[in-house]
């Protein structure tokens, strides 16, 4: 008996780290294609800065100014393939969902694409893949540290069981 509560004790506790880490996401990347001088793009940049205290979490701001580093040239590839002509900043993508330009009425438009995208198990980060930089996602939403937590408990696990046994006999 003491053997089959200390097997289901020691499975129990293999599983914690899955309960804990399952909820765990990595942000999604909110691109804003802006130049300096540009006071839209400040007004936008302001509005993320807002965004961060109640939806930081769900997103990371990517900022990239169209003087440097060909970002210009990613932007008007993005544009392309968004059916949008890129013609001025700010430029902001969200996955597979531009806006171009920016007014203070696309606020609530804008927060609710970044819950959506976040939320979405099919989320498609458009401008990564563009650059070459695509993350190759798994099924699930653990981190390698919630593996490596996972392995070194099973294994702490099953020599604890093994000893365990073994002075039993």
């Amino acid at each position: 008996m003491k053997k089959i509560l200390l097997s289901m004790a020691l499975v129990l506790v293999t599983l914690i780290p899955l309960t804990v880490n399952a909820e765990s996401k990595e942000k999604i990347n909110v691109y804003i294609f802006t130049k300096s001088g540009c006071s839209y793009c400040a007004a936008a940049k302001s509005f993320f800065a807002e965004l961060e205290s109640t939806h930081g979490n769900y997103f990371t701001l990517v900022e990239l100014d169209i003087n440097t580093n060909n970002n210009s040239t990613l932007g008007e590839k993005v544009a392309k393939q968004l059916g949008d002509t890129f013609s001025g900043v700010p430029y902001i993508v969200i996955g597979t969902k531009s806006y171009v330009g920016y007014t203070s009425s696309y606020n609530d438009s804008i927060t609710s694409t970044i819950e959506d995208a976040y939320k979405s198990d099919s989320y498609n980060d458009l401008v990564a893949s563009l650059q070459g930089d695509v993350k190759v996602e798994d099924d699930s939403s653990m981190s390698k540290g919630t593996i490596i937590t996972i392995v070194a408990v099973a294994v702490i696990g099953i020599i604890g069981f093994i000893y365990i046994a073994g002075k039993q006999n």
